[in-house]
């Protein structure tokens, strides 16, 4: 039995070891088969809405994993892999052993028709038929870019002309890249489907509102559109909102787009409003530099005045319309609207029933805003003005806020440095972006990937450039124009020769030479000698200031001149990596000064100097000149020294050129008698009155003639007897003489009336000179 079974044993043994490789591989297969990710494959047919297939047509798909946002934002974060097919001649396209995922996306886009994006599943191990159908396109809405406040620019109207040539922000063109970005991946055209708002930001919003309306219809009667777009930047959405929410209203927008509105107003704008302060920013004291030169040229002095006395509108309706006033001491919130500078207007139209016409309107909103962390004005700590800050700071000064120390008292919180992220993102909106790292201008930029994906429905990458880190703004105050060039010889401002504008540098701006609003700004400015040339206009005083101004440093330095019609002078300022090192004007040699009369010697009291010198000036020229003499200011071309005193005098020129360049010269000379000074004194008197007649004349010659013959035999003697000269005996004589004088004669007729007080003390002051120095 045994025996028998061993062979059976071995046979299985043999068939055992022979299949068991073959087994083994096949448990492999199996779990090889096993690892493997699972693959889903998917054909079909694009078609148009008229059921004709498209041949030659792009599809993409996109795996996006398990993504669980919109087909949209699926795209933007989470594309693992992309495939590409293209539709046969009958229309069909085929994806095979694509790795599947839970969450797929399909995109296809075609000339002509609207851009098809759907997130769509597929089952991994099968082949999916999945027709798509393409919808011809209706075109594109107009689109309207309405800015924020002095987002617009219109030099005439800004000076009190007559001008409706605003022009979209040409100083920090926060909205040129929006534009272009429309135009080069939105398919939008300049005037044909994108439109523009500059408006006079001057006004109250419910002004611009209305003409918002006007700007529709005319885009409406451009396009032949019945709805248009908006693209709402900062105060720009407030406009909007008070278009669309008011009685004017006529159903004809079809999508909103808020970047940065202050639905709930803005707390920065308390410092403009309170104070005149534009804020604490780099951009803020560029604008409260123009505003301060439209101001004055407006007849204000001030920002304050301008926007209180205008007043502005504009900026009364971007004040909060919330608590943000905490009481010192104490750091106690003040309920709004209680001792707070109201914002109605805004208050108004953030009613309930007025928010209701918003929403009910059928507008598809969008709100873009920025959420930064302690970048942003939200609150004030505040206390009691004092008596000379009054008119500013009517309902609280911000503790410690100064010109140049702007943090004080300011309270940060999120925001993109203007907007508080609560304001911006206030609304019920259909659809809300919120960036991390935008600031309230650089937003706009970095937004137009998303309001062009919003508009269109391309969602594209695009690049934004940088914003500026520094400016330079050079300003004049009449009368004079302006010309600036560059360290690399690029010229912007006014065209001496041909009389018109230029402009060669590169985002700079320039507001024209036809007003007294003129001034220069230029972004990123190189390094190195810029040359600022002045031409006059009309004749007086004006000033330039050259201010630079960036994140490590705010420095103004101005200089003052003298002008002519058509005198051109020329300032340097030199730009280094250590900021305004030098601006001053290139002529620095002062006028020249030349006295010829009065010279540096002495003058009878009976003499008239007739002044005579000279003064050249061979670069800007003369300014003024000024003639001192006895410390005085003097006019007259010559010198009376009758009446003046005996002894010493200084005679001074002063004059400045036209750039300021000062120059002095001086001359002393003195004032002395002799008998013959005090012979003609005697005369000129009894001829103006001071002697009352002929016969007293007479007699004081003839004292003066005993006098002199005394004097002369006096200096014989002394001549004679060295020791005599020695003695007191001189002196005693010579006082002796001036007493009887004196005393019998000059006191005797001025009290007799003979003689008026002014002839005894110049007959007195002459004699005793002439006896103790002659």
């Amino acid at each position: 039995m045994e025996e028998s079974i061993k062979p059976i044993k071995r046979i299985f043994v043999f068939f055992w070891f022979l299949f068991l490789p073959i087994l083994l591989f096949g448990w492999w297969q199996t779990a090889l088969a096993a690892m493997q990710i699972p693959t889903f494959s998917v054909t079909g047919v694009v078609s148009n809405e008229q059921g004709a297939v498209l041949p030659d047509v792009r599809v993409d798909l996109f795996d996006v994993g398990n993504c669980a946002f919109g087909a949209e934002r699926c795209l933007e974060y989470m594309v693992y892999n992309t495939y590409t097919a293209h539709t046969n001649s009958q229309g069909r396209y085929s994806f095979t052993g694509m790795q599947c995922t839970d969450n797929n996306v399909i995109s296809i886009e075609v000339d002509g028709y609207e851009k098809y994006l759907e997130k769509v599943s597929f089952p991994c191990w099968a082949t999916s038929e999945y027709d798509i159908i393409l919808l011809e396109s209706d075109g594109i809405d107009p689109v309207i870019i309405i800015p924020g406040i002095m987002g617009s620019w219109n030099t005439q109207a800004l000076a009190g002309m007559p001008s409706d040539n605003w022009v979209l922000d040409p100083i920090f063109h926060v909205y040129d890249q929006l534009k272009q970005n429309l135009i080069d991946y939105g398919g939008y055209a300049q005037g044909e489907t994108l439109f523009t708002f500059p408006y006079d930001w001057r006004n109250n919003n419910v002004i611009t509102a209305a003409y918002l309306k006007d700007k529709i219809d005319e885009v409406k009667s451009i396009t032949g559109a019945e709805k248009v777009d908006l693209i709402a930047h900062s105060m720009g959405g407030l406009v909007s909102r008070f278009y669309i929410e008011s009685e004017l209203y006529e159903n004809d927008v079809d999508q909103v787009i808020f970047i940065a509105t202050p639905h709930l107003g803005a707390p920065k704008s308390y410092l403009t409003w309170e104070a005149g302060f534009m804020g604490i920013g780099l951009k803020d004291i560029i604008k409260e530099k123009a505003i301060l030169q439209i101001a004055e040229v407006n007849g204000y002095d001030s920002v304050f005045e301008y926007v209180r006395e205008e007043p502005l509108g504009s900026v009364q309706d971007l004040l909060p319309t919330y608590g943000y006033l905490f009481d010192l001491p104490g750091n106690v919130l003040r309920l709004y609207p209680d001792n707070y500078p109201r914002n109605e207007r805004l208050e108004f139209f953030n009613q309930p029933e007025n928010l209701n016409k918003l929403y009910s309107s059928g507008v598809e909103i969008t709100e873009i805003y920025s959420d930064i962390s302690d970048s942003t004005i939200s609150s004030y700590d505040v206390i009691e003005p004092t008596f000379d800050q009054i008119p500013l700071w009517e309902h609280g000064y911000v503790n410690g806020f100064t010109k140049w120390s702007r943090n004080e008292g300011v309270n940060l919180g999120y925001g993109d440095e203007t907007v508080p992220t609560a304001s911006a993102s206030y609304l019920n909106s259909d659809y809300e972006i919120k960036y991390y790292n935008y600031n309230h201008a650089g937003i706009v930029d970095r937004a137009s990937r998303d309001v062009i994906d919003i508009l269109t429905g391309q969602y594209i990458e695009i690049n934004v450039i940088d914003e500026p880190n520094d400016y330079i703004i050079i300003q004049v105050f009449s009368p004079v124009d302006l010309q600036i060039v560059s360290p690399s010889g690029k010229i912007v401002g006014k065209d001496f020769v041909n009389n018109s504008e230029i402009n060669e540098i590169n985002n700079a701006f320039y507001t024209g030479f036809d007003t007294e609003i003129e001034f220069i700004t230029i972004p990123d400015p190189e390094q190195g000698e810029y040359e600022i040339i002045t031409q006059g206009t009309g004749e007086g005083e004006y000033k330039i200031d050259f201010s630079l101004v960036g994140d490590e440093q705010i420095k103004t330095k101005s200089a003052h001149g003298y002008t002519i019609p058509g005198l051109s002078v020329s300032y340097s300022a030199i730009l280094s990596d250590i900021g305004l090192e030098e601006f001053a004007s290139q002529d620095q040699t002062p006028p020249e000064i030349s006295i010829t009369i009065p010279a540096p010697t002495t003058y009878l009291h009976s003499d008239i100097i007739n002044i005579d010198y000279e003064v050249e000036d061979n670069e800007s020229g003369i300014h003024s000149v000024l003639v001192y003499f006895n410390n005085n200011e003097y006019s007259p071309s010559t010198i009376d020294l009758f009446e003046y005193h005996l002894g010493n005098y200084e005679f001074k020129i002063s004059a400045d050129d036209r750039v300021g360049n000062k120059a002095e010269e001086i001359v002393n000379f003195e004032i002395i008698a002799s008998f013959d000074s005090l012979r003609s004194d005697i005369n000129r008197l009894y001829d103006e009155g001071d002697i009352k007649n002929h016969r007293i004349k007479k007699m004081l010659l003839r004292q003066v003639s005993i006098l002199e013959k005394w004097y002369n035999k006096i200096k014989k003697l002394e001549q004679r007897n060295k020791f005599l000269a020695k003695q007191k005996l001189v002196d005693k004589i010579r006082t002796k003489w001036l007493d009887r004088f004196n005393n019998k004669y000059l006191w005797v007729l001025q009290k007799s009336g003979l003689i008026t007080e002014k002839a005894r003390e110049m007959l007195f002051e002459q004699t005793k000179y002439i006896i103790n120095n002659l």
